[in-house]
């Protein structure tokens, strides 16, 4: 720990039901479960100084602080500390204070002399985490500086998580953090953006062989550990305001790992999408699904590589309609193969714009005119499903497009070709059912 100044939180852990006296404030009784509570060390030796007091469990050590008369009974397992003025203390006790779940077991423990905030000490049923902290404070524009976490004790099977897959799924999540946190406290840049490639991940071989053996894993159960720590990250931080670790480790019915992991690649719009949707009780489970209509476009990479899966079914079915089909399922395909090829030009148009302005969608393009009918099984068949997964793989970039415009999601040059080109077979592969609109048209 640095001995320079900065605010710090201690999170501790109490097994069962306490009555605990707390100086001259009284006798209080405490519930089991983990608590938060927060303070800054400005004085000689800074952070170091007082997180190593904290540290010590001496009988004869005097009594100062509030914390002082709970630590004997809450073992410690963390301490998450920043470089910032004591005056940030009041706005971790307003992020952590609000964290769904938080409760003020002692009102103004710890914050006798702050008129700001009800308490500085926190319950929490389930365990917290910095994340949350980091996603709160970023939000509010709250933090100027990064919020680390230094584990006190290595981690072991929380007895008050019920449930082995979200225990198990825990213990894999905090084995990740405590390599990303390592990394951070030696890191000036994002240590999750450093540790989410892979082109860079030998860089911390070392660190993770021995923290490997540490936890008694091998080094590739280890990498694991940390992209799935990476992704829960991202799914906190999109939902700062939602308890997103409950949600995640519920003991009755926690989330899948590939559900986990395969929205976490998605965009924050469509992670929260599927988040408040499991919260309200429409879906079961938070993996991304086909019927999601938000936003989810998080390179331009993934425009070519829709793009590509398009053409490839577009060459493949456009000219495959079976003469001896329904009348009904003929008609609709070749008319989702027109609106396929319509797609791909005003697509191909936005794109080869090299400051392309937010496209104004054909009204017979929209999101509303067209996506009951895309997700519509009344009529039914092969070729009609093949034509409705180009269209909809063509027409997925456009409706993103204005989104991405506004987030900066341009292609380089190599990009932008790679995806004129495959729009060009696209739109050749459909022009046996297409009457292709002017460029004037579809630019009004």
């Amino acid at each position: 720990m640095s001995p320079e100044k900065g605010v710090y939180a201690l999170l501790m852990r109490l097994s069962r039901r306490r009555k605990i006296v707390i100086g001259k404030m009284g006798t209080f009784a405490f519930s089991p479960g983990w608590y938060v509570d927060l303070d800054s060390a400005h004085g000689s030796g800074g952070l170091a100084a007082r997180t190593a007091r904290h540290r010590r469990l001496n009988s004869q050590k005097r009594k100062h602080w509030n914390v002082d008369y709970l630590r004997p009974f809450a073992p410690l397992s963390e301490i998450w500390y920043s470089f910032a003025p004591s005056s940030q203390e009041h706005a971790w006790a307003s992020v952590v204070g609000a964290i769904p779940g938080a409760s003020v077991p002692v009102p103004k423990f710890g914050a006798h002399d702050c008129k700001r905030c009800v308490s500085h000490l926190f319950h929490f049923q389930n365990r917290p985490f910095p994340e949350v902290l980091r996603a709160g404070l970023a939000k509010g524009g709250r933090s100027q500086s990064n919020v680390y976490a230094d584990f006190v004790t290595l981690y072991r099977r929380d007895p008050l998580v019920i449930g082995s897959e979200a225990t198990e799924q825990l213990v894999s999540y905090d084995r990740g953090r405590r390599v990303i946190e390592t990394v951070s406290t030696n890191q000036t840049s994002n240590s999750h953006g450093l540790l989410a490639s892979t082109g860079r991940r030998p860089k911390f071989e070392t660190l993770v062989k021995q923290l490997s053996c540490e936890f008694g894993v091998t080094v590739s159960v280890l990498w694991d550990d940390v992209d799935f720590a990476v992704g829960i990250n991202k799914l906190v931080s999109s939902c700062p305001d939602l308890n997103v670790m409950n949600l995640l480790f519920n003991a009755r019915s926690p989330q899948a790992r590939k559900a986990i992991m395969q929205l976490s690649r998605t965009s924050d719009i469509r992670q929260r999408h599927r988040i408040t949707g499991v919260i309200a009780g429409k879906f079961r489970s938070i993996a991304p699904s086909s019927c999601d209509s938000v936003f989810d476009t998080v390179s331009f990479a993934e425009v070519v590589s829709r793009l590509r899966r398009a053409r490839g079914v577009a060459e493949k079915h456009c000219d495959s309609i079976a003469s001896d089909c329904p009348n009904s399922e003929r008609n609709e395909t070749e008319e989702l193969w027109i609106l396929c090829g319509s797609a791909a030009t005003q697509l191909q148009w936005v794109i080869g714009q090299e400051k392309p302005p937010s496209p104004v969608i054909l009204e017979s393009l929209s999101k509303d005119a067209l996506w009951d009918r895309l997700m519509s099984r009344e009529i039914r068949g092969k070729t009609v499903g093949k034509a409705r997964a180009a269209l909809r793989l063509t027409i997925k970039s456009l409706w993103d497009y204005p989104e991405m415009i506004r987030r900066e999601i341009v292609p380089t040059s190599s990009e932008r070709e790679r995806a004129t080109a495959e729009l060009n077979r696209i739109i050749r592969a459909t022009q046996k059912q297409s009457v292709q609109p002017s460029t004037r048209s579809l630019t009004r």
